[in-house]
Order: C-alpha cells, then sequence, then structure tokens
C-alpha cells in the first residue's frame, strides 16, 4: 500500500482545496493507495473530511509527501518520505506584491527546492523547464466533473444580458470590482459568486458558499461569465461555465491559453481595457453570437 500525505497550511473551502480534497478522494479510490491530508497550521480546526485527516505532529512516515501551498513545504523535509514533491495550482509569488517581500521570497524559494513538481497548467510545466531543467515535472490538470458541469439550455428570453463574475472581491488579482464596473457601465445584470457573500459588491446580486451543482445552476442562468483576472494558475471557472454552455468575456491570463480560443469559444480582451471589455458584452447581446460560441 503506498502511504500519500498532502500537507495542508488548514481546511478550508476555497476551490484550490476543493481540488486537493478531489485527488485525496480519487486517490483513496484507486488500488494500493492510501492518501491523508496532514494540517501544517497548528491552530487550524480538523473537522469532519471525506478523507482522513491527521496534524503534522502526530505523523511522520510516507511513501510521498506533497506540499499544496508554499508555506507547507518546510513540512517535507520533517517527514520520512520515499518522495516529496511541490504541488503548484499557481506560481504562488505572484500573489504578493512588492510591499511583500518575505512572503514573495518564501513562495519564490519553493521553485528552488530538491523535490519533484506537479502543475497544472503548461505555462508552470515551461518555467520549471527553464528554471529546473533537471527537475521532475509533470502536468496534471485539476479537470471538470462532468456530472455537475453539463449543458444546460440556453438562457430565453431577450431582457438585459445577464452577466456573471465569480472571485472574491478583496483579491487584487481576480479584479472583480474592475469586472463589475465594467459589466455595470454596459448596461447588464450582475450576479458575483464570491466566498464572503457579506462584502459590499456593486452588483445586482451576490452569492456564497454555493456547493458545485448551485454553481452549475448559476452557470445556467447566466448569458456570459466575465472574468478579468490578471493572473491564474489555470483558472478553472471558465472550463465550468463552457461546460455548461456558457461562453466567457476574458484576458489573457496564464492558465488560459490552454482552453481559451478567442472568437471560437470565448471573447478575449486586453488587460485594463475597459472599452474592448464593454464592446465584447455589447456584442453577446446578440443570441446568434452567443450560440456559436456556446457550440
Amino acid at each position: 500500500m503506498t502511504r500519500v500525505a498532502f500537507l495542508v497550511e488548514e481546511l478550508g473551502r476555497s476551490g484550490g482545496m476543493a481540488v486537493i480534497r478531489r485527488h485525496a478522494r480519487h486517490l483513496r479510490e484507486a488500488e494500493g493507495m492510501d492518501a491523508e491530508l496532514v494540517v501544517c497550521g497548528a491552530r487550524a480546526e480538523l473537522g469532519q473530511e471525506e478523507v482522513p485527516v491527521r496534524r503534522l505532529a502526530d505523523v511522520r512516515d510516507y511513501d510521498i509527501a506533497i506540499a499544496t501551498w508554499w508555506t507547507t513545504a518546510e513540512a517535507l523535509f520533517e517527514l520520512d518520505a520515499r518522495r516529496r514533491v511541490a504541488y503548484l495550482q499557481n506560481l504562488e509569488f505572484r500573489y504578493y506584491r512588492e510591499h511583500e517581500l518575505a512572503d514573495r521570497l518564501g513562495a519564490l524559494s519553493v521553485l528552488d527546492l530538491p523535490v519533484d513538481y506537479i502543475v497544472i497548467a503548461s505555462h508552470m510545466q515551461a518555467l520549471l523547464a527553464q528554471l529546473r531543467p533537471r527537475a521532475r515535472v509533470v502536468r496534471v490538470a485539476p479537470g471538470i466533473d462532468k456530472e455537475v458541469f453539463r449543458a444546460a439550455p440556453p438562457r430565453a428570453g431577450e431582457e438585459r444580458l445577464r452577466v456573471l463574475v465569480e472571485g472574491q472581491p478583496t483579491l487584487w488579482f481576480k479584479a472583480v470590482p474592475e469586472a463589475v464596473a465594467v459589466a455595470r457601465a454596459a448596461g447588464a445584470e450582475v450576479t458575483v459568486a464570491t466566498h464572503d457573500p457579506s462584502l459590499e459588491v456593486d452588483a445586482d446580486r451576490v452569492v456564497g458558499g454555493v456547493s458545485a451543482p448551485e454553481m452549475a445552476r448559476l452557470y445556467a442562468a447566466h448569458d456570459v461569465l466575465l472574468r478579468l483576472a490578471r493572473f491564474e494558475g489555470l483558472g478553472l471557472p471558465p472550463l465550468e461555465a463552457f461546460h455548461v454552455g456558457v461562453p466567457c468575456v476574458l484576458t489573457p491570463f496564464t492558465g488560459s491559453e490552454d482552453y481559451a480560443r478567442h472568437e471560437e469559444n470565448a471573447l478575449v480582451v486586453s488587460f485594463d481595457d475597459e472599452a474592448a471589455t464593454a464592446a465584447a458584452l455589447e456584442r453577446l447581446r446578440d443570441p446568434a453570437l452567443r450560440a456559436r460560441l456556446r457550440k
């Protein structure tokens, strides 16, 4: 039996943590594999999980130890592990701005560890090939649950364009306030899906804490997903929307090159180009264009 530990800082409800849970669950379903979540944060709550959860202080021996965030990388070397892996859902140093230099350097250090790497998008694989040509790097896309995110009928009605914006407004790189502002200026009806619905956002509706099936229904209730992120690891919401049959207007953030094709399944606009974004939304008032992108 191969024992695998996913090292996590805490058991949050972010999209990234959902991916880690899914990987751990699938490994446990595979023959000859046994996966656990190992919490490194001393004050983190354990709670109920589908897979076993342990604290770092209570474990020592694994066949494979996987750091899932830069603050858990140090714990790789506190365990006896035959193989050590850094699982990157993003280039984590990019989360931090210039005044957060210590955290940025800490996140950068993960790219120089004597470990193997699992990444979720081709741009990260290409960067590590340049920085660490001798490192073992494997790309594993998170995947979409096709039982949940599946084709829905196009929304009926010719009223205002309904735009969905997904992301946490307080995260600067998600550019949620900018997306809401341009959609509102374009006269669209705007819904924001976020982890914290208590935040004040100038949208017609703010929803939070939705499950995957609820998110699928939310996509289906809108005409377009607007995502103006500065960067991503991969960016799963556009892929989820595609599976439901909802086109996207998006910036060329990293990761989108793996799936977004301008004028084929999405409209790609430049960063900080409000006029081009508004024009793209105006074009999507045309049901024929939406139908072509949807197809």
